[in-house]
C-alpha cells in the first residue's frame, strides 16, 4: 500500500512538474521475467511492482538521471559486469559506508541498476550486500565508489525522490 501511495504522489509530481520528461507506461510481467534471467537476478517485489506501474522514465524524467526500463535495465547490467572485468584487481572504494553494509565486490551480478545519469553515476538495488547490509537497499555508485547514500530499501528510495522533487520546487 505504501509503495502505491508513494507512486501517486510522485505521478502527480511529475504531472506538475515543468521540465521532466514523462514516465513510461508499465512493462510487461513476461519483459520483467525475461529481464531477470537475462541478468541471472530475481528482481525485489517492490522493483517488479514499480515496473509494472512504470517501465522506467524517458531521459530526464527522473532526478538524477533516467529511471531505467526493463530493456536499459538489462544492458546497463551487462555493460557495467564488463566493466568490472575490465577493472579486475581494482577495490571497492566504499566511501562514508563500514563495507561490511555494502559488500567489497566492485559490480556484484546482485546490483540492479535502477537510474543512471549518463556520466558513470548509478542507483542501484543492492540484492548481494554484505553482512550488515539489507537485501533491496539502494546505493548511489560512481566506478568504482560507493557513496555516501545508502537506503534501505525501494519505499525509502522512492521518498527520498518525492522529497528531491518537493524541495527543487518542481512540484
Amino acid at each position: 500500500m505504501e509503495l502505491d501511495n508513494l507512486w501517486t504522489r510522485i505521478e502527480a509530481a511529475h504531472a506538475d512538474a515543468s521540465g521532466l520528461a514523462p514516465l513510461r507506461p508499465g512493462a510487461d510481467a513476461s519483459d520483467i521475467a525475461w529481464a531477470e534471467q537475462s541478468i541471472g537476478v530475481t528482481f525485489p517485489s517492490a522493483l517488479r511492482t514499480s515496473l509494472l506501474r512504470h517501465d522506467g522514465s524517458e531521459p530526464g524524467g527522473w532526478p538524477g538521471g533516467q529511471l531505467l526500463p526493463v530493456a536499459r535495465i538489462v544492458e546497463e547490467h551487462r555493460s557495467l559486469r564488463r566493466f568490472r572485468e575490465l577493472q579486475r584487481g581494482h577495490a571497492l572504494n566504499v566511501l562514508a559506508h563500514p563495507r561490511d553494509l555494502v559488500g567489497v565486490r566492485l559490480w556484484p551480478g546482485g546490483w540492479i541498476p535502477l537510474v543512471a545519469d549518463g556520466e558513470g553515476r548509478y542507483e542501484v538495488i543492492d540484492t548481494v550486500p554484505g553482512p550488515a547490509g539489507t537485501p533491496g537497499q539502494v546505493l548511489t555508485v560512481r566506478g568504482t565508489a560507493v557513496g555516501d547514500r545508502v537506503l534501505p530499501d525501494a519505499a525509502a528510495y522512492l521518498r527520498r525522490v518525492l522529497d528531491d522533487l518537493l524541495s527543487l520546487g518542481q512540484v
